[in-house]
């Protein structure tokens, strides 16, 4: 918490910066006596010419010099006619510039915003204003009052100026009003404001525990977790458990909630076998309607295809030219070319060194050769360059390959613009969330054949569902598993290591891992934090295969703490120079020559969430930089800064679809809750030549035996292999 100690008054002059996403401003304010400060903290709703009353305490920032640190504020009311006049000319109140707002304080003086509160049909006295106008101006006025009666009840009930600035652009018009009817109407409108920020509005409000209201959204907010969390439905026992828990009630006083639901068609209960109208025995699953209609389709679209799927042609029997382009492949390998050549519909998948590569490359060039079109694309953009570089092909992301419209918020390839393509092959498929792969199926003809290739061990998608893992376990979908690993990738340890890790085994690294794979045993998580410092800054580039730093990267199961991605950061970056031209935005500094990671999809520009870079330049005020994506100089200026994070450590997970020459993983006993076979497995199976893991050998032994992960509930293994599922329909008044 800021400190409070302080006190000061002013009008602001200027709002030098602005985070929309957190509130977080800094301003010029002019106090009384003139002199004019620098304020900076949650000012994120104030505009020129506000008069507020700041509390905090002044502070000597490292580059700008003295601040004045605002913990929390109170916007006054213009008091002399010069303030009145700037105030109503500012970008607060719309209809009203300069001109108008000179000639209405030379009408009314002190009184011009009683008049506008009050009797604003004496606006009329004002020399050039008409019925209409004054209309205009009279509804322009109640909305900036409305506005600020809304921040003023947000800010009350302990809102901060970040979350109130989203509701009031979330909600616009009459937010104040709706959200009296009904507060948890902002745990669903609003993004980033949870279920107790609401409840705790609510219960303010007198909204009691039994509020039909309040029971609903409780409901919807656990869907809306689970969906979060990669489930795309919840079963029926657990949500009513969990929810009689947040919500201090009896699961029984839910159950006509869930009926209420069901009749206003927002969520689906489905039952895995024919039943009465009864939900007693629990077995019943609950889907948010989006989820439920996305996980249908998808499913539909793929029985039709597996039911005109064509058969292998000549699988043993190859033409000479292509036995000379095959002549390469093992028997395996081979036979996975030919089954997957004319099928429309198959999946390619298997662990490290098995020659998934080696087979995509083949069956691609059988394909050109008979002169079909085909495209390629993977989820990220990392992996649509890896996939781009072993094809030898042009490949994009799925957002690329389908052509989203960031401003109209859709896709321009669907059912009635499909994708111009003989073939697709989409790569890294597990990374593929099941809302993207309806949109992915919904732009493909029929005759197109699709070939996703990918390794179910890996993590799943960001996103809810897993698509490759229930497409792999589905008996009626076809694949082609690769199990044989061969020669060249059997001598890797990084590989082996891999392996050992799928089977639960401990794998020496002293005896075995050579100089591929390296074990720094360090219990200490802050001296594990100084020991990878010194690899990246010059330890590790003593190597042939590990030419500089930038070919590093260095993975952390998590993000807070001494070994997370964040101390991490800040660390390899001190220990490569704070001599740097820098950027400081709050609690983060970017310096020259940094990695970086965009975090946010930017359609306008073409960046997309996962994309590396780094900063070339950063202007000498430190108001804007340059970084450099892929060869692309892309300026962002410091409202723009929120799209990124500092990138010379990642999480385990955006590190999915990238291969780095180097790998440097953190694992500690800080990291218990996230040390998991799967998290360690995708790990290392990262590093392309190089593997160096820092930290304790229990947390290397708890990550290996540990193959607990997060359940992601579904229905989609059963669409595919069509054991269909019954939609629960009220009958009658008892649940």
């Amino acid at each position: 918490m800021v400190d409070e100690s302080q006190t000061i008054e002013g009008e602001v002059r200027r709002v030098l910066f602005k985070n929309e996403d957190n509130g977080f401003a800094v301003v010029r304010l002019e106090q009384s006596g003139g002199e004019t400060i620098t304020a900076a903290g949650p000012l994120g709703t104030v505009f020129e010419d506000d008069t507020l009353k700041l509390r905090g305490r002044y502070q000597k920032h490292s580059k700008f010099g003295q601040q004045f640190q605002v913990a929390s504020f109170q916007r006054l009311g213009p008091t002399t006619i010069k303030g009145i006049e700037r105030y109503l000319s500012g970008p607060r109140v719309k209809g009203i510039g300069p001109e108008l707002a000179r000639r209405l304080v030379a009408a009314f003086g002190n009184q011009t915003l009683e008049v506008l509160d009050e009797t604003p049909e004496r606006l009329r006295e004002v020399p050039g204003i008409g019925k209409k106008r004054a209309s205009h101006i009279t509804k322009d006025w109640a909305a900036e009052s409305e506005r600020r009666e809304l921040m003023v009840f947000l800010q009350g009930h302990n809102l901060g100026p970040g979350t109130a600035a989203r509701i009031d652009s979330t909600l616009g018009k009459d937010a104040l009003s709706r959200i009296q009817r009904n507060p948890y109407l902002i745990v669903e409108k609003v993004h980033g404001v949870g279920f107790r920020t609401a409840d705790l509005m609510a219960r303010s409000m007198g909204y009691s525990l039994q509020s039909p209201l309040r029971l609903r959204a409780g409901l919807l907010y656990l869907l809306e977790d689970g969906i979060t969390k990669g489930s795309l439905c919840l079963p029926g026992n657990a949500l009513l458990e969990n929810a009689a828990i947040l919500l201090d009630v009896s699961s029984e006083d839910l159950r006509p909630v869930l009926k209420n639901l069901v009749l206003a068609t927002e969520i689906v209960i489905a039952r895995p076998e024919p039943s009465t109208d009864s939900l007693d025995d629990n077995t019943f699953k609950v889907y948010q309607r989006f989820a439920w209609l996305a996980e249908c389709e998808a499913a539909e679209m793929l029985r039709l295809r597996t039911r005109n799927n064509k058969s292998p042609s000549s699988p043993l029997h190859p033409t000479r030219e292509d036995d000379t382009a095959l002549g390469h492949l093992s028997l395996e390998q081979n036979e996975a070319v030919r089954t997957m050549e004319n099928l429309n519909l198959c999946v390619l998948t298997g662990g490290p060194g098995v020659g998934k590569t080696t087979v995509l490359r083949s069956a691609v060039a059988l394909w050109l050769k008979a002169g079909k079109k085909v495209v390629l694309a993977s989820p990220t953009g990392r992996a649509a360059k890896r996939l781009e570089e072993v094809s030898g092909l042009p490949a994009s992301t799925l957002h690329r390959m389908l052509k989203f419209d960031g401003k109209k918020r859709r896709f321009a390839h669907d059912r009635d613009f499909p994708v111009a393509a003989d073939v697709v092959v989409i790569d890294e498929a597990s990374m593929m969330d099941l809302p993207l792969f309806v949109h992915l199926l919904r732009a493909l003809k029929t005759t197109t054949q699709l070939i996703l290739v990918g390794d179910p061990d890996q993590l799943p998608s960001v996103g809810p569902g897993q698509v490759l893992r229930d497409l792999v376990g589905a008996q009626n979908i076809p694949k082609v598993r690769l199990t044989t690993v061969y020669r060249q990738a059997g001598g890797s340890a990084i590989v082996r290591l891999a392996h050992s890790i799928l089977g639960g085994e401990m794998f020496d690294i002293a005896l075995e891992g050579g100089q591929e794979v390296i074990w720094h045993e360090v219990s200490d998580p802050q001296a594990g934090a100084e020991k990878i410092r010194d690899l990246v800054t010059h330890e590790l580039t003593n190597r042939r295969d590990v030419p500089s730093h930038r070919d590093i990267q260095v993975l952390s199961p998590m993000h807070k703490g001494p070994v997370g991605t964040r101390e991490l950061n800040s660390v390899i970056a001190a220990g490569l120079g704070e001599d740097r031209p820098s950027l400081e935005f709050g609690d983060r500094i970017f310096r020259v020559g940094d990695r970086v990671m965009q975090i946010k999809n930017d359609y306008d520009r073409d960046l997309f969430n996962g994309d590396q870079g780094w900063i070339r330049q950063i202007d000498g005020f430190g108001f804007k930089m340059q970084v450099e994506f892929d060869g692309r100089l892309i300026e962002f200026e410091r409202n723009q800064l929120t799209s990124l994070q500092m990138a010379w450590a990642i999480s385990v997970h955006k590190s999915q679809g990238g291969e780095y020459p180097a790998v440097v993983l953190a694992l500690f006993n800080q990291h218990w809750m996230m040390l998991q076979r799967q998290i360690l497995y995708t790990a290392i199976t990262r590093a392309k030549s190089c593997l160096v893991i820092v930290g304790s050998r229990t947390a290397l032994e708890r990550a290996i035996s540990n193959r607990e992960t997060e359940r992601r509930h579904s229905h989609f293994q059963d669409w595919l292999e069509d054991r269909n599922a019954e939609i629960w329909r009220p009958r009658s008044e008892s649940l």
